[in-house]
């Protein structure tokens, strides 16, 4: 084990670069907030010294900084741009995670308290199969620990087709203008903030999540199915409720899932445990949209690709449930 804090400052150094690169496509395209979104998510460096009890909140609490960033560079990004041009809004993004990083160092003893300083960083070693495998094996630790990461990528489809399509399929298939289409998009950002909360919060109070992930499955894949049946005739203020509708049943499922699985993990092994099972995760954000695009453009039909994203989304309800006689966590 390398340390939370240690591995927050490689992943910060990795930010730079990566918001650097989205600036630079921003200018292209116009879309900043779209490329600098959910940076530094990586959750295998937060430790559960928390109460069991308030488990759920608390990772939701942190997951909730994913899209309230989203909606911090949506809005002043573009401006920043316009304000100092590209070249020194590189070099402002680039700062941000390095003053992340001086900020924490005052806690960083206290943090990496467990490090492991016989552990080599040596770049063979990090890179070794034994290394690079040891998080995925721990799945086997628990039989709830397959099921908790495969509706993850399943979760993770529904919220990344959506989020990478909407805002092209308001402007192109409903004839929205960008702007509009951008205000419309943001509903699912900032109703994912209280969304992930609130959620969390009721995981804790019911005890497990599970129950509150198999119901999200489900409202996931009705939510963008209804995104499927949107028509030009829909009113702004329709489509505006249903993105915030989507903040929650799409992209709210973060916090209570890393949760379940923290739960789920073998003590003492929560943060490979939670590496292993988000890097499986993360197969749900790179398939979903590539699987949508290729539908997109093998059917024309935004309608058909919505159907098939609907229903990965349900899938992952079906993979969350199992009979209590297995004895699984929670179930």
């Amino acid at each position: 084990m390398d340390g939370p804090r240690r591995t927050f400052v490689v992943n910060s150094n990795s930010t730079c670069r990566d918001d650097c690169d989205a600036l630079d496509q921003l200018d292209r395209h116009r879309k900043l907030d779209e490329r600098t979104r959910g940076h530094g998510a990586d959750p295998d460096s937060w430790r559960l010294s928390q109460p069991p009890h308030r488990r759920s909140l608390i990772f939701s609490l942190k997951q909730a900084g994913v899209p309230l960033g989203g909606v911090i560079s949506g809005v002043t990004l573009p401006a920043l741009v316009t304000w100092m041009g590209l070249g020194w809004s590189l070099v402002a993004v680039s700062l941000i995670p390095i003053a992340a990083l001086v900020i924490a160092q005052p806690v960083r003893a206290a943090i990496d308290a467990d490090r492991d300083h016989g552990q080599s960083v040596a770049l063979g070693h990090l890179l070794s199969p034994g290394n690079m495998l040891a998080p995925f094996r721990l799945m086997r630790a628990s039989p709830m620990l397959p099921r908790l990461t495969l509706s993850g990528i399943f979760f993770a489809c529904g919220q990344g087709s959506l989020f990478a399509f909407l805002v092209t399929y308001l402007n192109q298939e409903l004839g929205i203008d960008l702007v509009t289409s951008g205000i419309i998009f943001a509903m699912t950002q900032l109703t994912g903030i209280p969304g992930r909360i609130g959620l969390g919060w009721l995981a804790d109070r019911m005890g497990s999540a599970l129950p509150i992930l198999r119901f999200l499955g489900a409202a996931s894949a009705a939510t963008i199915l209804a995104y499927g049946l949107t028509t030009p005739s829909w009113s702004t203020l329709s489509l505006i409720v249903l993105s915030a509708l989507a903040g929650v049943t799409v992209a709210s499922w973060n916090g209570i899932q890393l949760a379940e699985i923290a739960r789920a993990a073998p003590k003492g092994r929560v943060g490979e445990t939670t590496s292993g099972a988000t890097l499986v995760t993360f197969i749900g954000y790179i398939v979903g949209p590539a699987l949508f695009g290729l539908i997109l453009a093998a059917t024309s039909s935004y309608r058909v690709a919505f159907l098939v994203t609907a229903a990965l989304s349900l899938a992952a309800t079906a993979s969350l449930w199992r009979r209590r006689s297995t004895g699984d966590i929670g179930a």
